[in-house]
C-alpha cells in the first residue's frame, strides 16, 4: 500500500467535503420548507408531552446480555441538525421538529472529540478514541499520540497501541463481534 502526503490527503478531503457541500446546499435550496406550526398552545402541548414522557422514563438497573454500539462518524449535532430538517422537508413539513430514528432510543449520548494534533478530527483518530479512550493523532488508529503519521516502527511498540473495547471485553471472556 503506497503512503500518501497530508497535503495530497488533506487537498482530496477537501475536494470531497466541497463537492457534499455544494451536493447539500444544491438539494436544500431545491426544497421548501413546508407549514410549521404557529399556534403557541400547539408548542405548550409538545414540551408538555416531551416533559411528562421523560418523567415516565424508569433507569433499567438490568445486566445488559448484549451491547450495541451505534456511532454515527461523522454525524455531529449540525450534520444532524440538517438530516433531520432534510427529512422533514422531503416528507412536506418543515423539519426541525421532527426526530431521526436514533434520536428517539432510550438511551444515547454525544461525544465530544477531536484530533491531538488537529482540530478537525479523521474517522481512524476519532475511532481510536471512542473505542480506546485515548486520543491521538490525525490518520492514526489504535496508537496513542506519542506515534506519528507513517512511524511505521513507532506503531509496532506494544507501549504505543491502545486497546479497545473489544480487546477489554474479550480479556473478561466476552464474545465480540
Amino acid at each position: 500500500m503506497r503512503c500518501q502526503s497530508r497535503e495530497s490527503m488533506a487537498s482530496s478531503s477537501l475536494r470531497l467535503a466541497t463537492l457534499l457541500l455544494g451536493l447539500f446546499l444544491h438539494c436544500a435550496h431545491s426544497q421548501s420548507a413546508g407549514a410549521c406550526p404557529k399556534n403557541r398552545g400547539y408548542w405548550e402541548r409538545t414540551g408538555e408531552d416531551d416533559i411528562l414522557a421523560a418523567m415516565r422514563t424508569r433507569d433499567n438497573n438490568r445486566v445488559a446480555k448484549n451491547v450495541v454500539i451505534f456511532l454515527g462518524d461523522g454525524m455531529g449535532v449540525t450534520v444532524s441538525t440538517a438530516a433531520r430538517i432534510y427529512k422533514g422537508q422531503k416528507s412536506g413539513s418543515c423539519g426541525e421538529e421532527g426526530y431521526l430514528a436514533w434520536e428517539r432510543f432510550k438511551n444515547m449520548a454525544l461525544v465530544k472529540t477531536y484530533n491531538t494534533d488537529k482540530q478537525v478530527p479523521d474517522s481512524a483518530a476519532t475511532a481510536t478514541a471512542y473505542l480506546g479512550g485515548i486520543k491521538t493523532n490525525w490518520f492514526t488508529v489504535g496508537i496513542d499520540s506519542r506515534v506519528e503519521l507513517n512511524d511505521c516502527f513507532a506503531s509496532l511498540q506494544r507501549e504505543n497501541q491502545v486497546d479497545s473495547i473489544l480487546a477489554w471485553a474479550q480479556a473478561e471472556g466476552k464474545r465480540t463481534g
